[in-house]
Parts: structure tokens; C-alpha cells; sequence
């Protein structure tokens, strides 16, 4: 019966092909970039409270602090990166997100010199405390949200100001944990801090800087060589993330990595994004090595080659306690295709060389207390903790800014016992800002190393951990000259924290076609919230507002507007005031009504196959808008086809194999009977569409 069923749809589908005509039989998903994939790197955005997206959000029409933060990667995206690099930059709200589905927020600590204005960052520069302490306030709102260490972590302040509290000339700062070699450690571990673009973008009213002592009247502004200078693109936000992916800085006037942003035809509008093919090769290979960044080959989300998770201590917890020795936080990672594991201590400040230090890391794989317990701990030199049952003990010491021992012991027959195998090392987050020139010729913008972290790094024999699976870590920082030691979980008890290491599922789109300007394009939808208002962007730019259907999924026409430009265009699928967001890429065609046909085909899980309704089409064959909707729904048609081919032969398999009870089995096959009906039907409006179409 099933070999009957498959033969009847292969038939209606082939009938339905030779109606169409419409162009070579091969399915496909518009955005794939020139045949390679395209990267979605995660943005996780914070925003302090004081800065205007927060407090008076209000940037071209965006008035809300999730839509504000969402143009900051969307522009720069669709502006930028798209075309020449196949990266996008996306919203990190998923599925581990139990508190909202909004960007969180975080309230300063220290208020600005003079004004006691909040929400401001004080130079780093001129001193980093208060940025890795915002850096770790952030981290901590995510974590309270959900789970923090995914992506790209960036923050949005007010204003830069000096140690008096006047402002400066940068609109902000982008770097990663680098090695001694000064390249990004992998997995890429990127920082951004950004000035609010309440100041920068054009149009926005009063960009002028808020009074400070040196600056009572509110005169000042940003300004590039002497100029007032706007930023419609968001150039700072893109220069940031290619700093965060170690893009070094360029000289080139044209060039994104310039250190500051350019009017170059003087129009005051900042113009400098030109990327290299070196630049561009190098970013492909950083973005891929991003934590829970998502390959897009072709209508795929794959996840990355990494996986992470951060738990993150309190800040300044001791009486007297200097930054070098004041535990921010941990990040835990998994290298999936090796199951190679790894620990990094991040400290809130840089350590001096003339101090030797012990960092001290205490593993539980299993959740049980069958590991070393407190007296075999102290006899290790471990310092006093809580934490029970440890089946790996490491300890690493750092002395004049190099690793000068590292060890690692495993539990076994009531006792710790050394092994080989290990490494450790000592990064280094460094910052670079964009510092815009006051008068003619460039503007200093020398790296600023901000903070030290020790990795210790595990090959897969030496750990139990795999991906998907809860372990407890403990770590301790102490100083060996001086009585200083900070535990990651102090407030807690030092019991040790929860990680899980795994993937997260994101919210997807896929484009079904390539589009033309003044034309739309069907978009499928997963992931997002159930019948909820939803709204779609092409770029930055509002051009659909709807609902998702009762799966929070659907199949949307997403307008191109006329004056799209050819090319690769980012498309976001957002929750209504929310930052949830389905993400893709569609590919705009130039105005000749000729569809690209890219040479691979789609590949979609049958159980993510989205209900459709037949469109309803407005025949203007002039403007090519009807061909490219229904060379769309055909491709979505096959795309169904394929699926129900597949779950055809995995049911002949069921049966064959008579691992399945009869009644359950016949149950199964009366829903795929029921699915082939519904395709058919499909088939037979398709092919109403198509006679339609031909006769206008």
C-alpha cells in the first residue's frame, strides 16, 4: 500500500512540474552565500540603564529598547557584512531563555564624575575596572535570563567619559580573549562596548552630549577631523564585531578596520566599510568559531564547532580585594566533533608579574559522591570548599605573566593520581577602541589589554563530559603571597556551579525564492511564539507585520521594497516587543525577472515541514513579483515532497521490521494516507495558479 501511495504522489507531482514549467527541478532556499554557508553569529546584547535605549529609547522610529539594540547588528549586517562575508549578526535570545525574550538590561555602578549621570563607561584606557565590571553585570543578566556565553557579548552605554567625567570622541570598543601569540583564543571569546547611537545616527534630535563639568552648556558632539559626523549604517557596531572576530586595525581611508569613522565624500555621514578578501577569508574562519553560531548551508542550521556555557561570581566580594584577584566569572566549552573540553577563570583585571597565583579547578562529572571528599582535597593543597565528590583535580600557577606549572590529578580507588595529557595558558582580553580624530590626521587607537584569564584544557580521554550532560565545576583564584581567595560560588556555599554544555535551538526562516524589488518573497517560519503578533524586517527596515501560526511557525509573503538593492539581504522575523527573532538571508535579483538557481538542494527534518495555504496571487507577470512567489510555493511543494517520500520508506521500514504494533502502525499509516490527500489538494490549486497565471 505505501509503495501505491508513494508511486500516486510521485505522479501528481510530476504532472504538476510539466503544467509549471517554471524552471529546472531543483528545490532550494534563496541566501545561500555564493554556494558556501552562511554564518549566524549570535549577538548577546546588554544595555545599561541610563543610556537612551533604555531610558528614552527613540532612534528612526524604534521606540523601544529591544528594536533599538536590533538595528545596532541588523545595519551593519545588511550594510556591511552580508554581501562581501555570507556572516550575519542575530539576536542570542533562545531557547534557554526562561525570565523574557528581551535583551536585558543591567543598572551602573558607578556614577560619572562631576554629573553622577549613570549609565556611562568610564575610558578604558584610562581604567578598565568599571568596564569588566559592566562586563560582568551583563553576563550575570543573562545568566539570570537563561544562560550567558553565547555568541558575541555586547554592551550598549551612554557616553565614554575620563576620570573627570567629560566625554570623549570614541563611540566604542570591540576586542577578544587573545593568546600570548595576540590572536582570538578558539573558541572566539568576543567583547564589544558601544556609545547609544542616540548620538550618532542622523535625524535623531539633539545628538549633542549631555552638560559635564568641562562642558556645562551641552555644546559638544561627535565629530570626525573637526566635523560634525553621523553614523547611518551603525560603522562603529560593524568595526566592533570585526575587532571581536580579531580583525587587526587598517590605514586604508575606505577601510571598515580604519580606527575611526570617515566622511570620505563629505556629506557628514560616516562611509569608511570596505572590506579585503584577506579581511573577509578571516572572518569566515573566526565566525565559524564562535560559540552557538549556526551554519546555514543551503536551508541547513547547523551548530558550530563549539558549544559554551558562563556562570559568573559577584564582583568585589572582599574587603581590600584588588581587581587581579577578583573571580568574574567562568566559561566552560566543549569542541563538539573532538569532545575536547575547556576551563577558563576570568578575572576582573590584569595580574602583576611580580605575584604568583594559584587557580585551582574541581570537576564532578557524575552528580554523586563517590569522588575525593574534603580531607583528600586538603591533602592535595586544595584551598577550604565545600564541594564533595571531585573526580579531577587541576591546579595551574602563574608567575610573571607565563603558566610555570599545571597539573592535573584523577580519582580512582580512593585516591588522586596524576596525569599527562593537559595544557594551560594564559589569555588576555584586549580591547581597541575607535577614537574619532579632533583635528586633521588620523586618531591613536593603541590595543588595551584589560584583564587576564587561565585555560585549563582537557583531551576527551581525561574528562566523562559530553555534550547535553549537567557536570559541577568549582574553581578558586588565590594569591600565594598574599591571604586571598576567591571561589566562584562564595555567596552560595562553594558547592560548585551547574553546567550543560549543548546547543541552543534558535527561532529559523528560510526564503523559499530569490526576490525582486517591488515583488515579496514567501518565507517559512519556525521557533517563534504561538500565535503571536510578529513583525518583518529586510535589513533594518519595517516591511511586514503579521501573526505566527498555533506551532509558531507559518509561511509569510515578506515584501522587497523598490529600492532594495541587488544582493544578499538580511531578513528577521521578530516576536512583537520582544527580541526573539527567526533569522535568514534572501538573495534580491537585479530588476530582469530572471531567477538564479543555485546548484544544491534543501534538506529540512520531516517534522519541520510548516503547514501552507495556498497563497493567494495578484497576477502582474510584468513586475515579476507573481513568478517569484510561485516558483517559491513549487520549491516549498517539493520541499514537502521530499519529506513525505522519506517518511514513506522509513514506514515501509517500520513495517518490514514488525518493531511496531499493528494497531500503532496502522494509526501511522492512516496520517500519512491523510498527508498525501493534503498534498495532492496542494498540487491541484498549484496547478489552478499556474493555468491562471499563463492565461492573464
Amino acid at each position: 500500500m505505501l509503495r501505491r501511495l508513494l508511486i500516486v504522489v510521485a505522479a501528481g507531482f510530476s504532472l504538476c512540474v510539466g503544467v509549471s514549467s517554471l524552471r529546472p527541478s531543483v528545490v532550494f532556499a534563496s541566501g545561500n552565500w555564493n554556494g558556501q554557508d552562511t554564518y549566524h553569529v549570535p549577538i548577546s546584547w546588554c544595555a545599561a540603564q541610563g543610556s537612551p535605549a533604555v531610558n528614552n529609547p527613540n532612534v528612526a522610529g524604534d521606540t523601544t529598547t529591544n528594536n533599538i539594540l536590533w538595528r545596532r547588528h541588523e545595519r551593519p549586517t545588511d550594510n556591511i557584512y552580508v554581501n562581501p562575508t555570507g556572516i550575519t549578526f542575530r539576536s542570542a535570545i533562545n531557547s534557554f531563555a526562561q525570565q523574557g525574550f528581551s535583551f536585558p538590561t543591567f543598572a551602573d555602578m558607578t556614577p560619572t564624575p562631576g554629573t553622577g549621570r549613570m549609565g556611562d563607561l568610564r575610558d578604558i584606557t584610562d581604567n578598565p575596572t568599571e568596564f569588566n565590571t559592566m562586563l560582568n553585570l551583563c553576563g550575570q543578566a543573562w545568566n539570570n535570563l537563561g544562560r550567558a556565553g553565547v555568541g558575541i557579548m555586547a554592551i550598549n552605554v551612554n557616553l565614554f567619559h575620563n576620570a573627570a567625567g567629560d566625554y570623549l570622541n570614541i563611540p566604542g570598543y570591540g576586542g577578544c580573549v587573545e593568546t600570548a601569540a595576540g590572536v582570538c583564543a578558539l573558541p572566539i571569546n568576543g567583547r564589544v562596548a558601544l556609545a547609544d547611537n542616540h548620538y550618532l545616527y542622523p535625524g535623531v534630535p539633539n545628538p549633542n552630549w549631555p552638560p559635564t563639568p568641562g562642558d556645562p552648556g551641552g555644546s559638544r558632539r561627535f565629530t570626525s577631523s573637526g566635523q560634525p559626523i553621523t553614523d547611518p549604517w551603525d560603522i562603529a557596531a560593524g568595526h566592533a564585531f570585526g575587532r571581536a572576530l580579531g580583525l587587526p586595525q587598517s590605514t586604508s581611508i575606505t577601510a571598515l578596520m580604519l580606527s575611526w569613522l570617515r566622511d570620505n565624500n563629505g556629506d557628514g555621514q560616516a562611509d569608511n566599510r570596505a572590506l579585503t578578501a584577506t579581511e573577509v577569508i578571516a572572518l569566515r574562519s573566526a565566525a565559524a568559531h564562535v560559540p552557538h553560531v549556526e551554519a546555514d548551508p543551503q536551508g541547513e542550521f547547523n551548530p558550530g564547532a563549539f558549544v559554551a556555557h558562563e556562570q559568573y561570581d559577584g564582583v568585589a566580594e572582599l574587603d581590600g580585594q584588588p581587581p587581579h584577584l577578583d573571580l568574574s566569572h567562568v566559561t566552560a566549552g566543549l569542541e563538539l566533533e573532538t569532545n575536547r573540553v575547556f576551563f577558563d577563570q576570568h578575572l576582573l583585571g590584569l595580574l602583576p608579574e611580580e605575584e604568583q597565583m594559584e587557580f585551582w579547578f574541581l570537576l564532578d562529572t557524575d552528580g554523586v559522591d563517590s569522588g575525593a571528599d574534603a580531607g583528600l582535597l586538603a591533602e592535595s593543597g586544595v584551598p577550604e570548599t565545600n564541594f564533595q565528590g571531585v573526580e579531577l583535580v587541576a591546579r595551574v600557577v602563574v608567575q610573571d605573566g607565563v603558566v610555570t606549572l599545571a597539573e592535573v590529578s584523577r580519582y580512582a580507588e580512593g585516591g588522586l593520581f596524576p596525569v599527562d595529557g593537559h595544557s594551560a595558558e594564559l589569555l588576555t582580553l584586549v580591547m581597541h577602541p575607535i577614537v574619532l580624530p579632533e583635528g586633521e590626521g588620523d586618531a591613536e587607537a593603541a590595543p588595551i589589554p584589560v584583564s587576564h584569564s587561565v585555560r585549563l584544557e582537557l583531551p576527551d580521554d581525561l574528562h566523562d563530559i559530553e555534550a547535553g550532560q549537567e557536570f559541577r565545576l568549582h574553581t578558586i583564584v588565590t594569591s600565594l603571597t598574599r591571604e586571598f581567595a576567591d571561589h566562584l560560588d562564595d555567596a552560595e556555599g562553594r558547592h560548585g556551579r551547574g553546567f550543560t554544555l549543548e546547543p541552543p535551538v534558535f527561532p529559523h526562516c528560510a526564503a523559499q525564492a530569490d526576490g525582486l524589488p517591488g515583488g515579496s518573497v514567501p518565507v517559512a517560519l519556525d521557533g517563534l511564539t504561538p500565535d503571536a503578533p510578529i513583525h518583518g524586517l529586510l535589513g533594518p527596515d519595517l516591511v511586514f507585520t503579521g501573526q505566527s501560526d498555533e506551532a509558531g511557525g507559518g509561511l509569510i509573503n515578506l515584501p522587497i521594497p523598490q529600492e532594495t538593492e541587488p544582493g544578499y539581504h538580511l531578513v528577521t522575523v521578530g516576536v512583537d516587543d520582544t527580541a526573539l527573532t527567526a533569522d535568514c538571508v534572501v538573495y534580491v535579483q537585479e530588476q530582469t525577472g530572471d531567477i538564479r538557481t543555485p546548484p544544491v538542494e534543501v534538506t529540512v527534518p520531516v517534522e519541520q515541514t510548516p503547514e501552507v495555504t495556498p497563497p493567494v496571487v495578484v497576477s502582474t507577470p510584468e513586475s515579476g513579483a507573481t513568478l517569484a512567489l510561485l516558483t517559491g510555493y513549487e520549491d516549498l511543494l517539493r520541499w514537502q515532497e521530499r519529506n513525505l517520500h522519506h517518511l514513506g520508506i522509513l514506514l515501509e521500514i517500520l513495517a518490514r521490521r514488525r518493531e511496531v504494533r499493528p494497531a500503532l502502525l496502522a494509526e501511522l499509516i492512516a496520517g500519512y494516507e491523510m498527508l498525501l490527500y493534503q498534498q495532492a489538494e496542494r498540487l491541484a490549486d498549484f496547478e489552478a495558479l499556474i493555468e491562471n497565471y499563463l492565461n492573464d
